[in-house]
Formats: structure tokens, C-alpha cells, sequence
């Protein structure tokens, strides 16, 4: 009797058991999607904002060929050159068109994913520029009536024209480097729940992988896929990090990794390997000349005629504002000088440049050999433009000098 109670129960259980276990798949199954969907939004969250990011980065060195227009057109204005106050002068036509490259960034940030205190602040930004053109404007039209305002900038021999006009600009560059540090900070949490939200999306995906197989398949491919985007941003980040934007070329944080590998290839090979340290000349003349702008493009020219002298293997990466260092293996001081003689060849008429060198076997270490070639360097700016020194291991100095260029020219700019 009892057996054939059980029996009649039996079914029930079974029906009981499966409706449990398709619940929880459904429990699982949702939770799974769910933790999707965070991850998903933490990712678009994160990519969002390091967008706002590089906009804005664009819009500090924006912020620096304006400053640097506006007090070059100030010290025209001062020396009362020729024609300095009309728009088709080239030191207005040049800040007229900083302003307005500054003003069509600050329109696209607004098209941008902000906060609302990310907006407030950009908008505090864009009131304090709109004052700084405004007031500007005013100045110079009260200069073009030959009645100048009695707070109006007054630029000085030195090239500082400090003004009312100028309290404004500056007030807009700080109004936006806080928004760079309230965004950087954003991206950074971002990035944290974006990793949060992986591991929860990972764990639900394994679990409901585990109750059922056919389910399980499908997870694995929304894991597969949430772990190779995840992979590509982090190595287009990396990228970032060990790749110099203006140029193109690594940077010295790829060129401190570089040094120990390749000083190890140096005692393995029994091969020598040099490092060159270039320091261009004029270019500082040549960005107050022709603006920051047109330095950084060419900045990115002489990066890429110089990495294309240099042999497969070899590294070029940009070390400060005006300064290269190259890697080149296998090769002595000597032989890295022909390899300098072979980037002065490609290097643009009126920008020269000065180069330390120095090899090692690889017996030493980075602190001693790197800091060898800084001061070989130092020694040829210190010689003057356009020279070569090479220090060797033994403390032997070299100096050496590229007699071809027109140093005049060069000067003059």
C-alpha cells in the first residue's frame, strides 16, 4: 500500500523537481542577461568618457596655440607693427583662427555624454571664453579708434600682455583643466565597475553554463565576446600609454622598457648597442614663428623620416617636447654616428639638431649607460647647434659638427 502511495506521488515529484530546476534556469538565465547588461553600460560607459577625454586633452593644447597667438599679436601690437590691427594681419589672422579652432572644439565637447556638474562646468568655461573674445574685441577695436582703454593689456618687450582680456583666458584654461580632472576621474570609476561587471557577468554566465548545456553554449559565446572587447580596449589603452600621439613614434615609457631587454641582447649577442639622444635645435623658435600646431606637424614629418633611416628592429621613441632617443642594436658609436649622418640627410632645411651618443656591451646597467648618453648630449647643446657627441665607455669625449647646414638660417628661425 505504501509502495503503491509513493508511486502515485511519483509523478508529481518529478513534475515538481523539473518546474524547480526551469525556474532557476530562468532565475539564472535572467540574472545572466542582467549582469550583461551592467557590463555592456560600464563599457559604453567607460568608452564615453575617455572619448570626453582625448576631446578634451585637444582642447588644453588648443587652449596653448591660442595663448601663445593672442600674446604674439599683444607684442605686435605694442611695436605698433605695420597693419597689426587689421584681421588679415598674420599675427590677428593667426589668432582669429586659434579662436575660432577653440571655439569649434568647445561646440563638439557640448555634443559629448556630460554630466550634469561636467556640464555646468563646461558651460562656466564657455561663458568665460565668450567673455575673453568679447573683451578682446573691444580692446582692439578701442586701439583701432587710437583711444586704447585704460585697463586694456599693455604687452611688454618680454611678450606678456597681462589684461583684463587675459584674466578671462586664463580663468577658461583652468575652467577646463578641472573638467579634464573631473572627467579622467569619471573614466576611472568607470573603468572599475566596467570590471566589476565583468566578473559578475562571468560568474552567472558559469553558472548557468552549469544547469544547462545548450544555454550554456550561448553564454559562452556573450563570454567570449564581452572578454575579446574587453581585450581590445585594454590594448588599444596600452596602445595609448606606449605610443606618442603627436608623433607616432613609442614613448619613453616604451623606451624605459626597451633599455633592460635590450642590454640583456647586448651580453647574449656579444653585440654592442648604442642609444642616441637628438635634441631639436630651433623648433622652439620655429613654434612661436609659425605656431604649435605646425610644430607638431612637423615634429610628426622628422619622426617618420628619421624612423625610416633606421633598420627593422631598432626603436625611435620621442623623449620631451623637442627630444628623440633612439635604440639601435648590434651597433657601436661609430656606426650610430653613420646613422646620424643618415637622419641629418632627411631632416627638414631649416631645423638642425644635436645628437649625444655612447654603446655599451652590456655589462653595465641602465642608470649608468642612459645618463652616458644625456651627457653627451648635454655636451653638444652646450657646443652648439647642429653638433655630435659621442661618449665612450671609457669617459672619452668626441665632439663632432654637421658643417653643411646654413646656421644663419637656422637661427632665424
Amino acid at each position: 500500500m505504501v509502495s503503491t502511495r509513493w508511486a502515485a506521488r511519483l509523478p508529481w515529484s518529478a513534475i515538481l523537481v523539473a518546474t524547480g530546476a526551469f525556474l532557476v534556469i530562468v532565475a539564472a538565465l535572467g540574472l545572466g542577461l542582467r549582469a550583461v547588461q551592467h557590463e555592456s553600460q560600464a563599457r559604453d560607459g567607460m568608452a564615453d568618457s575617455i572619448e570626453v577625454g582625448r576631446q578634451l586633452l585637444e582642447l588644453r593644447y588648443l587652449a596653448a596655440d591660442l595663448n601663445g597667438a593672442h600674446l604674439a599679436h599683444s607684442l605686435d601690437i605694442w611695436r605698433n607693427s605695420a597693419g597689426a590691427l587689421r584681421d588679415d594681419h598674420p599675427a590677428r589672422a593667426q589668432f582669429l583662427a586659434a579662436a575660432s579652432a577653440f571655439r569649434a572644439k568647445l561646440i563638439a565637447i557640448d555634443a559629448t555624454r556630460l554630466t550634469t556638474d561636467e556640464h555646468r562646468q563646461y558651460l562656466a568655461a564657455q561663458r568665460a571664453f565668450d567673455q575673453f573674445v568679447r573683451m578682446q574685441e573691444r580692446i582692439i577695436g578701442a586701439y583701432r579708434r587710437a583711444a586704447p582703454p585704460s585697463g586694456a593689456a599693455q604687452a611688454q618687450p618680454n611678450g606678456t600682455a597681462p589684461g583684463p582680456e587675459v584674466a578671462h583666458f586664463e580663468q577658461t584654461v583652468e575652467l577646463v583643466g578641472d573638467l579634464v580632472s573631473r572627467v579622467l576621474t569619471r573614466s576611472d570609476r568607470n573603468a572599475v565597475a566596467a570590471a566589476r561587471a565583468s566578473d559578475r557577468a562571468a560568474m552567472w554566465r558559469a553558472g548557468f553554463a552549469a544547469l544547462t548545456v545548450a544555454l550554456g553554449v550561448l553564454f559562452v559565446f556573450l563570454n567570449f565576446k564581452a572578454i575579446l572587447q574587453r581585450a581590445r580596449m585594454l590594448a588599444g589603452l596600452d596602445a595609448l600609454g606606449r605610443t606618442d600621439m603627436v608623433t607616432g613614434v613609442a614613448t619613453q615609457g616604451r623606451f624605459n622598457e626597451e633599455m633592460p631587454l635590450a642590454l640583456e641582447r647586448a651580453r647574449r649577442t656579444e653585440r654592442s648597442v648604442a642609444v642616441v639622444m637628438l635634441d631639436m635645435d630651433s623648433l622652439r623658435a620655429f613654434n612661436d614663428t609659425n605656431g604649435h600646431q605646425a610644430g607638431s606637424r612637423l615634429l610628426a614629418a622628422t619622426a617618420k623620416a628619421f624612423g625610416d633611416r633606421l633598420r627593422e628592429g631598432d626603436l625611435i621613441a620621442r623623449c620631451g617636447p623637442e627630444q628623440f632617443s633612439l635604440i639601435l642594436h648590434g651597433c657601436t658609436a661609430d656606426a650610430a654616428r653613420e646613422i646620424v649622418d643618415r637622419v641629418h640627410e632627411v631632416a627638414p632645411s631649416s631645423l638642425s639638431f644635436s645628437a649625444g651618443i655612447t654603446d655599451s656591451d652590456g655589462h653595465e646597467e641602465v642608470n649608468m649607460m642612459v645618463p652616458r648618453a644625456d651627457s653627451a648630449l648635454a655636451a653638444a647643446r652646450h657646443a652648439g647647434k647642429n653638433r655630435t657627441v659621442i661618449i665612450r665607455r671609457d669617459a672619452t669625449v668626441e665632439l663632432q659638427r654637421e658643417p653643411q647646414l646654413d646656421y644663419d638660417a637656422i637661427a632665424s628661425h
